[in-house]
């Protein structure tokens, strides 16, 4: 039987934590355990030389680089690997905004299919943009579907709204199972604080782009609810 060849492309991997770091790792370990799908992934290092190993069963590239800058690791080892990839790959899905990436298919020639998971505009490093707007947009007219999470990722975007016709919205999931019985649930439950109040929790790195200074100071003006936030980062 003939696999599927399927190729993840992303900044890093587990075991670096972020939000979209689980994403890529939760897809390709699940179909990786699919016989017709021969699942790999491309990321890079944020220093250091390149690595390949299998993680938790997953065949990993990890292209090595000079370091990191504009959040963005320099990578030149990170091209030669997606044009040997792109050879004999069926598909391809790039996470974005991984600008690298982006340069990285549209100079590889590759003539498959490609999925971007469209997970954020980019926000801080806007001083990039004049460069790579032409970039992205190039790639995303490339592209034969977009995955985004919720149509607000659509809504917000103005660099996504000529593109929507190409939109799949897929919500994130996560494992029921991690938060049965947890020790946060458990925390949370056993506050009472405000009586019959609402509980309201967040969970994710306290970074900037989460809009949590939003969320506090919206609870500033609210009554009867309680905030829990779990997390840590910069804004810790």
């Amino acid at each position: 039987m003939k696999k599927l060849k399927v190729v993840q492309v992303n900044k890093l991997y587990a075991p670096y934590v972020g939000g979209i770091e689980r994403v890529v790792r939760e897809v390709a370990e699940s179909l990786n355990d699919k016989e017709d799908i021969d699942m790999q992934v491309l990321v890079c290092r944020s220093s250091g030389k390149t690595e390949k190993e299998r993680y938790n069963g997953v065949k990993l590239i990890r292209a090595g680089s000079m370091g990191t800058y504009f959040s963005m690791p320099v990578s030149f080892k990170f091209f030669s690997y997606l044009k040997r990839l792109s050879e004999t790959a069926d598909v391809m899905c790039f996470h974005m905004p991984f600008p690298l990436g982006d340069l990285g298919c549209l100079l590889s020639g590759y003539k498959g299919k490609v999925i971007l998971w469209w997970h954020s505009d980019v926000i801080r490093q806007k001083a990039i943009m004049p460069i790579y707007r032409p970039i992205m947009h190039k790639f995303l007219k490339r592209a034969d579907c977009i995955i985004v999470a919720t149509q607000g990722h659509i809504n917000c975007s103005e660099n996504l709204k000529p593109y929507e016709y190409k939109c799949r919205i897929i919500p994130y999931g996560i494992d029921e199972e991690e938060f049965k019985n947890g020790e946060v649930k458990t925390k949370i439950l056993e506050k009472n604080t405000v009586s019959g109040g609402v509980k309201v929790l967040f969970v994710g790195r306290l970074v900037y782009y989460k809009g949590i200074e939003v969320l506090i100071n919206a609870f500033a003006k609210t009554n009867g609810a309680e905030l829990f936030i779990v997390g840590q980062g910069p804004l810790e």
